[in-house]
């Protein structure tokens, strides 16, 4: 391959100068390029086809023509080598600047009810209790019902600590909830959070061992043997005695409400002329066997035969609502509660106080 590089006079700008243009030779081809100088006649030299010293710049302007020859020199032996045919048209493009890298799209905005959806069904898959996953759910719910009221909704990235106080006044102001049902939401929040950037690499906007939400000890008064007489004889609308008696059968034998919600008829057995229930706890996993009085086996029948469980309860809530409505037309005035125990060891509260 041959460079030359040549002064085209049929061109002139208004002071007079022309463009140099590069000619290389290869193989009976001719490649042509235009170069970004210029010059006057008296600025080239036409023999040695460089600048004179008496153009400005003409160092730097010689140097960028040497540079250019090598570019087209390394480019054709590259085409050669590459087994690419090597035509003018090959060679321009080998010597065209790269296109600019495309810049990576930005990925959209997660929305943080999606996560936490998609946390749950993770949570799920690795085995998390049905009880707790009833739990979680319902931290999710009230976290959505949040993010509806901003105006662009709640994503990962704008979880951060004012936001977070933003929620805790919702929880507490709007949703009337109490401390430890906060705590509740907030440990779940912290959960999921940290499942987000730990097992999935997402950022935060926020440590989740900042977001703070303090447990309570509540003091528990419990029902004597009296006030629980006057809540069997209370004359109550239909739609509470249900709940009435629920109630009961968990005091009557000590059960939770997450095991209550889950009693089937294949958990009663007789046993020496009396009846035993056998159920595996929903929070231990600890299997037990209760035995019936005659006061909590006469509930059952009141029941039995009208569904798949032996004792119709509703959901938590209504639970706990109902129980306020009872204790005040028995004329109860005392702190009522469902509480949990765990190895004789006082738990969670799971009802309302009225």
């Amino acid at each position: 391959m041959t460079v030359q590089f040549e002064r085209r006079t049929d061109r002139p700008d208004a002071e007079g100068r022309c463009t140099i243009h590069l000619r290389a030779y290869f193989e009976g081809q001719r490649l042509r390029l235009v170069t970004r100088e210029k010059c006057l006649a008296s600025e080239w030299q036409t023999d040695k086809q460089r600048f004179r010293r008496s153009k400005q710049g003409y160092q730097d302007a010689n140097d960028y023509l040497d540079s250019l020859a090598a570019r087209v020199q390394a480019a054709y032996r590259q085409l050669r080598t590459s087994g690419i045919e090597h035509t003018p048209e090959e060679l321009k493009a080998a010597l065209a600047p790269p296109a600019p890298a495309e810049k990576p799209k930005p990925e959209p905005a997660r929305m943080l009810v999606v996560l936490f959806d998609e946390y749950r069904t993770a949570q799920s898959a690795r085995g998390m209790r049905f009880n707790t996953l009833k739990t979680l759910n319902t931290s999710r719910n009230l976290v959505a019902e949040f993010a509806a009221k901003l105006p662009k909704g709640l994503t990962l990235a704008a979880y951060d600590m004012a936001i977070h106080d933003r929620l805790l006044g919702f929880l507490r102001h709007e949703k009337k909830l109490a401390q430890n049902s906060i705590w509740k939401v907030v440990k779940h929040i912290k959960a999921m959070l940290a499942y987000l950037n730990r097992d999935r690499g997402m950022p935060l906007a926020v440590e989740p061992k900042q977001l703070k939400a303090e447990w309570v000890d509540v003091d528990k008064v419990y029902l004597t043997a009296a006030e629980l007489a006057t809540l069997e004889a209370a004359k109550l609308p239909v739609g509470l005695v249900r709940t009435r008696d629920a109630f009961l059968f968990c005091c009557y034998t000590g059960l939770r409400y997450s095991d209550l919600a889950e009693l089937r008829e294949g958990n009663l057995h007789d046993w020496s002329g009396a009846r035993v229930l056998r159920l595996t706890q929903a929070k231990t996993r600890t299997s037990v066997s209760i035995y019936l009085t005659g006061t909590a086996s006469a509930l059952l029948d009141k029941y039995l035969g009208e569904g798949l469980r032996l004792l119709q309860v509703m959901a938590n809530q209504v639970m706990n609502r109902n129980l306020k409505e009872i204790s005040k037309r028995a004329g109860l005035r005392e702190l009522v509660e469902v509480g949990d125990y765990r190895n004789g060891q006082d738990g969670q509260a799971t009802g309302a106080q009225v």
